[in-house]
């Protein structure tokens, strides 16, 4: 199974998928100036990848869609974003910033 898995097309998500990831770093999107003291590295791109995979395979799809990716990325990225004293201040959550990465990028 986890042959098939890794074998799926994920091509035409790539830049969606990378995009949310290098979008925790760039501090000045979606209103996160100053909430984001660390952004998820790199390593989360290769995990979102894979959870949006298997998440396709579970939907009983061998292609993943937009909404894969978007059903796996809280998961995914919550725990990968270190947010600044401010943000923590502020009372605000990893969720919080995570949804407004993901409302802030293009859908393809």
């Amino acid at each position: 199974m986890r042959l098939l898995i890794s074998s799926m097309d994920f091509s035409h998500h790539l830049n969606f998928s990378n995009s949310s990831v290098s979008s925790s770093s760039k501090r000045l999107r979606s209103g996160l100036v100053g909430f984001v003291e660390v952004g998820a590295s790199p390593r989360a791109s290769i995990g979102l990848a894979q959870a949006s995979k298997a998440h396709a395979f579970i939907q009983g799809r061998a292609y993943v869609t937009p909404e894969d990716v978007k059903a796996v990325a809280m998961e995914v990225l919550r725990h990968r974003i270190i947010l600044s004293y401010e943000a923590e201040a502020e009372e605000v959550s990893a969720e919080t910033v995570v949804q407004k990465i993901l409302d802030s990028v293009e859908v393809p």
